[in-house]
Parts: structure tokens; sequence; C-alpha cells
């Protein structure tokens, strides 16, 4: 079948637009980029444009006058790829020729990557072979200048180095340089950088001595270390078979009930979980009660380091603690050095260790599963000047703690732990620390400084300076008071829950077991209830409503509790007295009088909460600043 002179010619016409197309697109590739996606549609072009040269109806003429067009294309490819590498490969020369830093270096590497596509295909010019040339030239160049820049540069920065933060950025930096470092470095440089990385090596190890920062960690024990919660631990079969004169279904007082010997404790330990070695089984039976493996092996790790102290603050037993912890494989040298602090008092515990210490701690790192007794640590050290930045705080369910994971934490924080001086109020403000600079200026700097702003704007902004300096300070002062304060109403009312717990002790446990059990909830409410009263005072936020919240609590658990105290143990007025105190204690504060509001019912077990109301002798004047922004 013979086609029509008019589908021929429309053909011819269809084939010769689609060549000139390509050829016009061909020509204006102004990048490496449009060059391939050229490629990409000639390649379709050669499948599917061809076709029309097929035409049995075509031509010599026609079929000729597309076969030039086709040759024309293919001639300007190889032509068009010599002219982008060239192109291409002298402004990568130009950028290597100004390079002066890696992180220059960085962005003409990856230029480079780009530029490479097509840098070495078959057709390539030798003039861009010859570029090729200069340009690996250049990057061993730059790349051993570079790198013998950058080490003098750290060498330099290390030698006047003084601080432990700054040290931390050198660091940094030095790991960041090292990324080119041997890459095509000429080899008469490589032994010369070998050298200098030995001496920085060299250096960093004795700056580490001399700066590393000085970092205590103060933990809680049941909860925190292990998974089991104090009361569950203290009250648990086992741990009641440590205590001498124990009697299947009885619990003893286990703060002050004797301990058996340490050779009889070691062996109750062997006989309920087995040896503890590599066989040990992680998933028996009260498990919970030991510490967790990987606990262990912190612990292990860190009191192997010369600058990291360890304080346990427990309202466990230290005999109790330390048995275990020669259980679980501690040594009696690692032993003694953790310093265990069991008064119960935690934010008294951690006030006076640290403010006792000589050499002060820069990094403190404290973890609590339970959210008060983790903000009084805190508060302790807020009121020693201790910041933010300078405080690690893990509050975190029963063995949710993650040991393996914290050894990392401590190098994150400690580049930018400054250093501590508890005799200082606090670090220099920003405006003290820009006035201290300024003074170390050459005075000729000084003088164009002050020349810059008129005499009555110059004075005016030194008022403002030392205004703000001024309330700045009295902010820290009243904070500082509202934590004093919060220290001593929390050990009021910890003293008044001490003679709970003394009192729960002398009951007769075996005759009156529900009573017992009463008792401890009520215990446990009222300890809850403090622990959350505890956190906002020290945090200072919503101080009234937490004040409402924790009489209401402590009121409620005493009245849940009363039927059944009263009725057994006959402690009617004892709770209506220990409400009282409670809500005296609370009260004499937020109206700055020490007198009681509510006289308690005559009750000679209520002597020792007595005492502690009584004793509760907060400044007016402090009382009235601190209260005055609730």
């Amino acid at each position: 079948m013979t086609r029509k002179k008019s589908d021929i010619q429309q053909a011819f016409s269809q084939a010769k637009n689609v060549r000139n197309q390509m050829f016009k697109s061909l020509n204006s590739c102004a990048s490496y980029k449009s060059f391939k996606q050229f490629l990409e549609k000639h390649d379709l072009y050669k499948q599917t444009g061809s076709a029309y040269t097929l035409y049995p109806g075509l031509n010599i003429d026609q079929r000729t006058a597309i076969d030039q067009l086709d040759k024309n294309i293919e001639d300007l490819i190889p032509i068009k790829r010599a002219l982008l590498g060239k192109n291409a490969r002298l402004e990568v020369i130009s950028l290597l020729r100004e390079c002066n830093s890696y992180s220059e270096f960085d962005q003409i590497f990856e230029q480079l990557k780009d530029n490479m596509s097509y840098s070495f295909h078959e057709d390539t010019e030798l003039e861009c072979v010859a570029l090729d040339k200069e340009i690996n030239e250049l990057i061993s160049g730059i790349t051993s200048r570079l790198a013998k820049q950058a080490r003098e540069i750290i060498l330099s920065s290390l030698r006047q180095c003084n601080d432990y933060s700054e040290f931390q950025k050198i660091l940094e930096q030095d790991e960041k340089n090292k990324i080119y470092s041997f890459h095509s470095g000429l080899p008469e440089d490589k032994e010369l950088l070998e050298k200098l990385d030995q001496e920085i090596l060299q250096l960093i190890k004795a700056k580490k001595q001399e700066l590393v920062p000085l970092v205590h960690i103060y933990t809680d024990f049941d909860g925190t270390i292990t998974a089991a919660v104090g009361k569950r631990a203290v009250f648990s079969p086992f741990f009641q078979s440590l205590l001498v004169g124990d009697k299947e279904g009885v619990a003893q007082d286990y703060k002050n009930t004797p301990m058996k010997t340490p050779e009889e404790v070691q062996s109750l330990f062997e006989a309920k979980f087995g040896k503890y070695d590599e066989h040990f089984d992680h998933n028996q039976e009260d498990v919970q009660l030991l510490m967790s493996p990987k606990a262990v092996a912190f612990f292990h790790q860190v009191l192997k380091s010369s600058n990291v102290r360890v304080s346990i603050v427990t309202r466990n037993r230290r005999d109790y603690i330390e048995a275990m912890l020669r259980y679980q494989g501690f040594t009696e040298l690692e032993i003694a050095q953790f310093n265990i602090m069991d008064t119960g008092y935690k934010y008294n515990d951690v006030y006076q260790h640290l403010n006792s210490q000589e050499e002060k701690p820069n990094l403190l790192f404290i973890l609590d599963d339970d959210g008060g007794d983790c903000y009084q640590m805190v508060g302790a050290a807020r009121v020693l000047n201790y910041t933010k930045s300078q405080l690690i705080e893990k509050n975190e369910d029963p063995g949710a703690f993650a040991w393996d994971t914290y050894p990392e934490l401590f190098l994150i924080q400690q580049k930018e732990v400054p250093s501590v001086q508890l005799d200082k109020k606090e670090a220099p403000f920003p405006e003290e620390e820009q006035l201290s600079k300024e003074a170390s200026l050459p005075e000729e700097e000084q003088l164009s400084k002050e020349a810059l702003l008129p005499e009555e704007e110059q004075l005016s902004k030194e008022a403002l300076l030392s205004k703000e300096t001024l309330l700045r300070k009295e902010e820290q002062l009243r904070q500082e008071a509202q934590l004093r304060s919060a220290q001593k109403i929390i050990g009021k009312i910890d003293e008044a829950l001490g003679t709970l717990k003394n009192n729960i002790g002398e009951v007769n446990q075996h005759h009156f077991p529900a009573a017992v059990e009463e008792a401890n909830a009520l215990l446990s409410a009222l300890e809850t209830a403090t622990a959350l009263y505890s956190a906002a005072l020290v945090s200072g936020i919503n101080i009234r409503n937490a004040e409402i919240e924790f009489k209401r609590s402590c009121e409620g658990a005493i009245n849940d509790a009363r039927t059944v105290l009263s009725r057994d143990l006959g402690w009617g007025d004892y709770l209506t007295n220990l409400l009282k105190a409670i809500a005296n204690m609370v009260i004499s504060v937020f109206t700055a009088n020490p007198h009681a509001l509510f006289k308690p019912a005559p009750s000679l077990s209520l002597e020792a909460v007595e005492a502690a109301a009584a004793s509760l002798e907060i400044e007016r004047n402090s009382l009235q600043a601190s209260s005055a922004v609730y």
C-alpha cells in the first residue's frame, strides 16, 4: 500500500523539527546538569525519532537531510562535553587557588564530584585531561597545607587553653580538621603531619589531667539503682530475713533493727539469688531488689575515674547497701569510695555534703525515681550557686534509668561546664562581663568606644547597667531565701513524719496487723504529699496552690486512717494533733507568724511534733520578701 505524498511530507517535517529542537537544546546547555538531561532525551530520541528515516516513501534528498541533522547533533555532543568540562575545571581551579579553610574545601570538593560526572569520558579532549592533572596537584597541595595549618592552630590553642569548655571546643575542631588530613596529601608532608599529630595527642593528654572537671553523683538507691521502690524493698520478706529476730509474716523496723552478721547476710543473698557471676539469672523472682546490671557496670566504670565522686542519698540503711554492693561484685576498695548518706533528709544531706567539700565539683549528676526527692537535692545545689548548666537531673520511673548511656551524657555535658566558686554568689552577669572586657582593652580603644556616645547617653547607659545588675542580684537573693525557707519547712515536716514512723515501729505488729498496714499506708500518703509540696517550694512555682493541695491531701489521708487507728491504737488525739501541727508549719511560713494558729489537744505522743513546729523560726523580713512574688 503506497503512502500519500502529503503524509510523507508531514513525516519529513516532523523529523526535521525534532532534530532541530534537539540541536538547539544541546547548543544551549550551560552546565553538566543540563547536558546530562539532554543526553537522556537524546537516547529516547534515537529510539523513536529515527523511525522517520525508515519511511519507504522518503526520497534521497529527504533522507540525506535527516541524516545530516543527526550528524550535526552527534558531532556537537563531544564538542559540548569538552567545552563544559574545560569550563568546569577552570572554575574549580580558580576556587582551589583561593581556598584557605577546610569548610571552603568541603564545598569545592562537593562541586568537584558533581563536575566529574563526565570528566573522564572516552572522548574528553586532552586539554581537559591536563586540567584534571592540575586539579589533582592543587588538591594534594591544599590538603597538606590546610592540614599543617590546622594542626599548628590547634597546638597554639591548646598551649594557651586554661578552661575545660574551651578545651572541648578545641577537640571538636581538631576532629573536624582531620576529615581530609591525608587525602592525596603530598608524600613529603606526611611525616611532618604525623609528627604534629603526636604532639597534639601528648598535649591533649596533659590538658585533660590539668583541666578535667570534677563530677559528683548524688543518687537515690531503691527504685533508682535498683528497680524496686523503697517500701517494697524494706518490707519484702527477703529484706526482713536479713534482720535479727526475723519471723515469717512479721515486719520489723527496717531502719533500727540490727542486721545479721555480714557473713550471714552474704549467705542469705546467695541462698535467695544464687552466686552473682556471668551465669546469674537476671529474670528470676525478686531480682528487682538488686542493682540492675547496667547500674553495676556504670559504677564499676566511674569508680575508676579520678574525677568522679559518688554519693548514695537514701532512706534505706548503709549496711544493707554495702552488703548488696559486696554481693554484686564490688571490692572493699570500691565500696569505700561510695559516700552513703542514709538519714532520709535528702535536702540536708546534699546541702551539708556539698557545702563541706574543699574541692568543689564542677558538675552534679542527680538521680531519683521520686520527683519530690529529686527536687530537694537539686534545690540544695541551687542554694549553693550551682546553675542549670552545671546540673544533670534524672527523675525516671523505677527501673527506667538508662545507666549505660550516662557516661556519654557526662562527656556531652562537660563541654559547657564552668568552674564553681561557692564563696561567690554567681558568675559575672553579662553587663559586668562586658565592662570587664572593656577594662582590659588598650586605653586608646577604650577612649574610641567612649567617644561614640554623647556624655549624657554614656551616663544613662551606665545607670541602666547598674540598675539591671542590682535587680538581678536582688532576684538571686530572693531565690536563695526561698530555697532556705523550703529547707526549713520540709525539714520540720520530715521530723513530724519521723515521729509517725517511730510510733508505727513501736506497735505490736502481730496483734494489730490491720492497724500497722493502715498506718504504713498513711505514712506513704503523707510522704508523697510532702514530696510534691517540696518540689513546689524548691521550684517556686504555684506555691499557694501547692500549699492548699498539700493540706487537703494530708487531711484526707489522716481522716481515711482515723477509724482503724483510733479503734485499734487509740490514736484519735494523736492524728488530730498531727494534722494541726502540719497545718501550723505551713501557715506560719506564709503568714510570717511563728505562733501556731490551732491549739492541739493534749497528747504526750505528739511532743516531738509540737517541738518541731515551735522551732520553726524564719525571719519576718525574709519571708515577706519571699512570699511577695507568689
